[in-house]
């Protein structure tokens, strides 16, 4: 064989061993997190105050599932203030919202209408409802985050703190799983590519690699968060929850990535492809400030079908052989993560169908994301451009 052919195989012999490893490592150093509240805690007068924050914008179709969905968690009502941010919607958010707040006391409605230090856009509703926290509620030590077209299960809460106090004393960040609804093949792909990202990370964070957080199911605590200098001293970034993230573990607190079905929650699908690739543009500024060897790995990932494609034209039956290598190993590595999710025992999810087709989805999002990264197009966002 020349170099030239050397080189060809050289990223999709490392796809193949990246996706061996992610099943190797799952499989031998997977970290059990303790999501069971009954071994957290010897009464549920201990449990400790907590406050859930939503970011809300335009979301009139979505808030009353969201809030619904927090009414039922499995947490004293007590201990609960739901801080719901508006900002600056131009529907009937608010009022849908206020009609809450009448019936249920610890849901409360704040207008966002100024900006706070550097915090922008989702950052700048979160630094208010963090201030309205501490100036005139309960004044609450742990920060659930989630968004408003999210709905999360009932364990949600008491497992995410669950998690928390069973681990180290200085861990400031605990991260749930989040997977798109819908019945609709367009939804099911796209849950498919957050389950596989979402199981890449928890590997990466079993082995002490910090990626990062998801902004729609994330527990922060106060001392974290605090000692941060918050988001009003942060630089402003369209991924502030990678922001925040990175922010906690500069100074030194470690952070929890869970995959069980008690921390699950349900984000509604991005409709169209030009707003997906909106969202992945800006899940990108994001991923380039990952580790180098990070940053790497996904490239690698990213260029599999190019390279893949042009061995195509020299070698057809081999480059068709890796295609279906990767899509075996890939589909092993989905497979437990689901497992761990229990979707395989329930048949809540039958993603086996899907599987052949997602191959197809995620080489044209990867390659069309990578284009549309580089061009002079700023990133809108909530109908908003940064």
């Amino acid at each position: 064989m020349s170099f030239a052919i050397y080189f060809l195989l050289l990223v999709p012999g490392i796809t193949l061993l990246i996706y061996i490893g992610l099943i190797v490592c799952w499989l031998v150093n997977f970290k059990e997190d303790d999501v069971e509240k009954p071994n957290l805690i010897n009464g549920e007068h201990q449990l400790p105050e907590i406050a859930i924050l939503v970011a809300a914008r335009n979301e009139e179709k979505n808030i009353s599932r969201c809030l619904d969905a927090l009414l039922r968690l499995h947490y004293p009502v007590e201990k609960i203030q739901i801080l719901v941010g508006n900002d600056g919607s131009h529907d009937d958010t608010a009022a849908i919202v206020q009609n809450y707040t009448t019936v249920h006391p610890h849901i409360s409605l704040i207008e966002i209408k100024e900006k706070v230090g550097k915090a922008d856009a989702k950052a700048n509703v979160l630094a208010h409802l963090i201030r309205a926290n501490n100036n005139a509620y309960k004044k609450a030590g742990y920060y659930l985050i989630t968004d408003a077209d999210v709905t999360v299960n009932p364990e949600w809460a008491g497992s995410m703190l669950a998690v928390l106090l069973a681990s180290k004393k200085n861990t400031g960040i605990v991260t749930g799983v989040t997977l798109i609804e819908g019945k609709k093949t367009w939804a099911k792909l796209q849950s498919l590519d957050w389950l596989l990202g979402l199981g890449m990370v928890k590997v990466l964070s079993d082995l002490s690699f910090p990626v990062t957080t998801m902004g729609n199911n994330m527990l922060v605590t106060k001392h974290a968060y605090d000692t941060t200098g918050g988001y009003e001293q942060m630089p402003f970034s369209v991924t502030e929850d990678f922001e925040l993230f990175h922010a906690a573990i500069e100074k030194g607190f470690l952070f929890k990535n869970v995959i069980s079905d008690k921390v699950l929650a349900w984000s509604q699908p991005v409709p169209s492809v030009g707003e997906l690739l909106q969202q992945r543009k800006r899940w990108m500024y994001g991923a380039i400030r990952l580790p180098f060897f990070v940053v790497g790995l996904l490239w690698i990932l990213a260029v599999f079908y190019p390279f893949t494609i042009i061995l195509f034209w020299i070698y057809p039956l081999f480059a068709i052989t890796i295609i279906v290598i990767k899509w075996i190993l890939q589909g092993c590595f989905l497979y437990l993560v689901m497992n761990k999710l229990k979707f395989t025992k329930t048949g809540k999810f039958k993603f086996l169908t899907y599987f052949l087709l997602f191959e197809v989805y995620a080489a044209l999002l990867m390659l069309c994301t990578i284009i549309f990264y580089f061009l002079p197009v700023k990133v809108k966002w909530k109908d908003r451009k940064f």
